[in-house]
């Protein structure tokens, strides 16, 4: 039984170390236009960031402002509700 327990704690203390080391991103390829492109390598280079990070950036940023328009508007329906 204490064998089985050390197994186990082995086993979980493995597994967290492992987790250490897993990349905190994925990788992930796309196709975009040419034109788009250029425009966001001239913008990169104007912010002094590599495209990947100019990507990452904008990607991120849609994603944070449409939970903020969602926020807002769920704030705006409450308040008339109100009135």
């Amino acid at each position: 039984m204490s064998l089985d327990i050390h197994r186990e704690a082995i086993k979980e203390k493995m597994k967290e170390e492992l987790e250490i080391f897993q990349p905190k991103m994925v990788m992930y390829s796309f196709r975009i236009d040419r034109e788009t492109f250029e425009s966001v390598k001239v913008e990169a280079k104007r912010l002094s960031i590599s495209t990947t990070s100019f990507i990452r950036q904008a990607i991120e940023g849609k994603i944070n402002d449409d939970s903020r328009i969602t926020a807002l508007k769920n704030r705006l329906s409450k308040l008339e509700d109100k009135i």
